[in-house]
């Protein structure tokens, strides 16, 4: 990220994730970019494409058998999401804590030092009610109280 510049990420955020949202990643980190609340919907879209993306590739594998694809395809794609040292804040969080809830493939999700507060530890323990796959919950360096973060490591 810091060959193009944190601003540069910042104002083509939403460019930057349509365009990453058709490939193939395993971990994106776009740490200290500078990204602010308004990144938190382009995020939003792009965890939902790769979610649908990868449901709908296994459902071809588990229920259209005619579809000469690959088996190892549907373990392919984002895992890995690292947006820590940002200005996401609660706005920012609430957006990709929507995408988060339906989401099976993310396993990692950093979210450090992102201005977020006990608003922000809500939705993401709502996420954590409906979500089995993510194993990996950052969110030190917020402004998070012990009682939420307590309920956050609690999942």
């Amino acid at each position: 990220a810091r060959e193009f510049g944190n601003s540069f990420i910042s104002e083509h955020i939403t460019s930057l994730l349509r365009c990453l949202s058709k490939s193939i990643l395993k971990s994106l980190q776009l740490s200290n970019c500078d990204l602010t609340k308004k990144s938190g919907r382009p995020f939003r879209r792009f965890i939902m494409r790769h979610t649908f993306r990868r449901d709908d590739l296994n459902w071809k594998l588990t229920l259209r058998t005619r579809y000469l694809i690959d088996q190892n395809a549907q373990k392919h794609g984002l895992v890995r999401l690292d947006v820590s040292h940002n200005k996401l804040g609660d706005e920012g969080i609430q957006e990709i804590s929507q995408a988060l809830t339906h989401d099976k493939w993310l396993q990692d999700v950093n979210l450090q030092n992102n201005n977020s507060s006990n608003e922000g530890a809500n939705y993401l323990i709502e996420v954590l009610k409906e979500n089995t796959s993510l194993c990996i919950l950052n969110i030190d360096e917020n402004r998070i109280d012990d009682v939420h973060k307590e309920q956050i490591e609690g999942y």
